[in-house]
Protein backbone atom coordinates (compact mmCIF):
# COMPACT_ATOMS: atom_id res chain seq x y z
CA UNK A 1 0.00 0.00 0.00
CA UNK A 2 0.93 3.47 -0.60
CA UNK A 3 -0.26 6.79 0.78
CA UNK A 4 -0.05 9.94 -1.55
CA UNK A 5 -0.65 13.53 0.86
CA UNK A 6 -1.16 16.86 -0.51
CA UNK A 7 2.31 19.02 0.43
CA UNK A 8 0.33 22.04 1.73
CA UNK A 9 -3.62 20.77 3.19
CA UNK A 10 -5.96 23.87 2.69
CA UNK A 11 -6.97 25.67 5.93
CA UNK A 12 -9.70 27.84 6.84
CA UNK A 13 -10.67 30.25 9.70
CA UNK A 14 -13.61 30.87 11.84
CA UNK A 15 -12.56 34.07 13.85
CA UNK A 16 -13.36 34.40 16.91
CA UNK A 17 -11.42 37.59 17.99
CA UNK A 18 -12.45 39.30 20.91
CA UNK A 19 -13.16 35.93 22.68
CA UNK A 20 -9.74 36.19 24.78
CA UNK A 21 -7.88 37.94 22.72
CA UNK A 22 -6.98 37.30 18.75
CA UNK A 23 -7.86 33.61 18.35
CA UNK A 24 -9.71 31.53 15.76
CA UNK A 25 -10.84 28.26 15.22
CA UNK A 26 -9.92 26.09 12.25
CA UNK A 27 -10.71 23.18 9.71
CA UNK A 28 -7.48 21.66 7.80
CA UNK A 29 -8.19 19.55 4.69
CA UNK A 30 -5.84 17.70 3.80
CA UNK A 31 -6.15 15.30 0.51
CA UNK A 32 -5.04 12.10 0.41
CA UNK A 33 -4.57 8.74 -2.40
CA UNK A 34 -4.38 5.44 -0.95
CA UNK A 35 -3.10 3.07 -3.67
CA UNK A 36 -3.70 -0.45 -2.85
CA UNK A 37 -2.39 -2.98 -5.65
CA UNK A 38 -3.13 -0.26 -8.65
CA UNK A 39 -6.87 0.53 -7.19
CA UNK A 40 -6.51 4.12 -5.66
CA UNK A 41 -8.89 5.44 -2.76
CA UNK A 42 -9.22 8.61 -2.58
CA UNK A 43 -9.65 10.51 1.05
CA UNK A 44 -10.02 13.91 2.51
CA UNK A 45 -9.10 14.69 5.88
CA UNK A 46 -10.37 17.24 7.90
CA UNK A 47 -8.98 18.41 11.26
CA UNK A 48 -9.98 20.66 13.52
CA UNK A 49 -7.33 22.71 16.09
CA UNK A 50 -7.71 26.07 17.46
CA UNK A 51 -5.51 29.14 18.34
CA UNK A 52 -5.82 30.70 21.93
CA UNK A 53 -7.81 28.97 24.21
CA UNK A 54 -10.40 26.56 22.90
CA UNK A 55 -14.28 27.95 23.31
CA UNK A 56 -16.54 26.56 25.54
CA UNK A 57 -17.86 23.58 23.51
CA UNK A 58 -15.29 23.51 20.92
CA UNK A 59 -16.93 21.62 17.68
CA UNK A 60 -15.42 17.85 17.54
CA UNK A 61 -16.27 15.89 14.48
CA UNK A 62 -18.81 13.57 15.74
CA UNK A 63 -20.34 16.98 17.05
CA UNK A 64 -20.42 18.26 12.91
CA UNK A 65 -23.31 17.68 10.79
CA UNK A 66 -23.63 18.58 7.90
CA UNK A 67 -20.13 19.99 6.87
CA UNK A 68 -20.22 21.68 3.66
CA UNK A 69 -17.13 23.05 1.40
CA UNK A 70 -18.82 25.91 -1.14
CA UNK A 71 -16.75 25.88 -3.97
CA UNK A 72 -17.62 28.45 -6.30
CA UNK A 73 -20.94 28.01 -6.55
CA UNK A 74 -21.33 24.48 -5.45
CA UNK A 75 -21.81 23.20 -2.25
CA UNK A 76 -20.39 19.80 -1.40
CA UNK A 77 -21.65 18.32 1.54
CA UNK A 78 -18.71 16.32 2.82
CA UNK A 79 -19.17 13.20 5.06
CA UNK A 80 -17.60 11.72 7.51
CA UNK A 81 -16.00 8.45 5.98
CA UNK A 82 -16.67 9.64 2.61
CA UNK A 83 -14.61 9.47 0.34
CA UNK A 84 -12.95 12.61 -1.82
CA UNK A 85 -13.83 11.40 -5.14
CA UNK A 86 -17.40 11.97 -4.38
CA UNK A 87 -16.27 15.56 -2.84
CA UNK A 88 -14.99 16.69 -6.37
CA UNK A 89 -11.37 15.91 -5.73
CA UNK A 90 -10.57 13.78 -8.74
CA UNK A 91 -12.45 15.95 -10.80
CA UNK A 92 -10.40 18.93 -9.92
CA UNK A 93 -13.42 20.57 -8.66
CA UNK A 94 -12.27 21.95 -5.90
CA UNK A 95 -8.61 22.99 -6.89
CA UNK A 96 -9.99 24.69 -9.72
CA UNK A 97 -12.16 26.53 -7.87
CA UNK A 98 -12.25 30.42 -7.65
CA UNK A 99 -13.67 31.18 -4.18
CA UNK A 100 -13.44 28.78 -1.27
CA UNK A 101 -15.53 28.31 2.24
CA UNK A 102 -16.40 26.12 4.69
CA UNK A 103 -19.73 26.16 6.42
CA UNK A 104 -20.33 23.76 9.43
CA UNK A 105 -23.63 23.40 11.38
CA UNK A 106 -22.96 22.41 14.68
CA UNK A 107 -25.88 21.92 17.86
CA UNK A 108 -27.91 24.88 15.65
CA UNK A 109 -25.54 26.82 15.31
CA UNK A 110 -23.73 27.73 11.79
CA UNK A 111 -20.70 28.98 11.23
CA UNK A 112 -18.42 30.02 8.45
CA UNK A 113 -14.95 29.50 7.60
CA UNK A 114 -12.96 31.28 5.53
CA UNK A 115 -10.08 30.37 3.37
CA UNK A 116 -6.80 31.42 5.72
CA UNK A 117 -3.84 29.59 3.61
CA UNK A 118 -4.68 29.65 -0.11
CA UNK A 119 -2.90 26.25 -1.04
CA UNK A 120 -4.87 25.23 -3.85
CA UNK A 121 -1.42 25.36 -6.45
CA UNK A 122 -0.67 22.38 -4.02
CA UNK A 123 -4.00 20.86 -4.02
CA UNK A 124 -3.82 20.78 -8.21
CA UNK A 125 -0.37 19.39 -8.30
CA UNK A 126 -1.51 16.53 -5.90
CA UNK A 127 -4.43 15.54 -8.69
CA UNK A 128 -2.08 15.82 -11.03
CA UNK A 129 0.40 12.82 -9.74
CA UNK A 130 -2.40 11.11 -8.86
CA UNK A 131 -3.98 11.20 -11.93
CA UNK A 132 -0.45 9.77 -13.46
CA UNK A 133 -1.10 6.83 -11.35
CA UNK A 134 -4.42 5.49 -12.10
Amino acid sequence: MTVTVVGRPLVFVHDRSGFLGPAGDYVTLAAAGVNQSGKITYVLIAYFWWSGVPPKGALAPAAVDPLALQADDRAIQLVLRGTAREAGIGQRLIAESHQLALHIESEGSSLQYELFEDRRVALKEFVQRMKGSE
